[in-house]
């Protein structure tokens, strides 16, 4: 955490200089709508689901930790959800990525975008509100879970960690926005403006430091 809190907010920092280079093309795109008015839907929602059927939530939590243990490439063994609580048991070393992984990364989100390009060019409108829908039910349950003071936010302390997920999330949840209504390219050029920000602020910190 020591390390990742610092890397997430210079990040979110870079991330915040290139989204303004590319926003204004976004907001003129034809699906910025649709995926703003399913993102409203999504919170509407999470709202509902959280308080009619929270298992979903709890599952939904539970499995980002599952997921995010598979792709570290640990061995998830066991995953458990009621309505009361969850748990996912994994096999291999702990890692602050798998137990804040509920928090910024949004599964569903991720998983609709996956999908987008399989769908034909007329169902194209449907597959951008799914991912809409989605960004907007992981941004509901990331809100009301952080409220909730998670167990996992307080292993390295509340502050630090609502500080990391809140900088991680406005990375992963821009670049899901991006993409979903502006495709690869749209992202990439966001990206690019980043990667720009980013070396001129680490060449700036190494002038500070008096490294150069």
């Amino acid at each position: 955490m020591i390390l990742l809190a610092p890397l997430a907010l210079l990040a979110a920092v870079a991330m915040a200089g290139g989204v303004g280079e590319v926003w204004e093309r976004w907001w003129l795109l034809p699906d910025a709508q649709t995926f703003l008015m399913a993102a409203g839907g999504g919170l509407l929602l999470g709202r509902l689901l959280s308080r009619w059927l929270e298992v979903l939530d709890i599952l939904s939590h539970e499995l980002t930790h599952f997921v995010m243990a598979l792709a570290l490439l640990r061995r998830p063994v066991a995953i458990s959800a009621t309505p009361t609580g969850g748990e996912t048991v994994y096999r291999g070393r702990g890692s602050v990525l798998i137990r804040l992984a509920p928090y910024f990364l949004p599964l569903w989100a991720l998983a609709a975008l996956a999908l987008q390009p399989l769908l034909r060019s007329d169902l194209r409108v449907w597959g951008v509100g799914a991912v809409g829908l989605t960004w907007g039910y992981h941004l509901w349950i990331m809100a009301s879970q952080i409220r909730r003071h998670q167990p996992d936010l307080r292993v390295d302390g509340l502050i630090l960690s609502v500080l990391t997920v809140s900088a991680l999330s406005f990375v992963t949840m821009t670049l899901v926005a991006l993409a979903a209504v502006g495709g690869l390219d749209l992202m990439g050029r966001s990206l690019d403006g980043s990667m720009a920000l980013l070396r001129d602020l680490l060449d700036l910190a190494y002038r500070l430091a008096g490294v150069v």
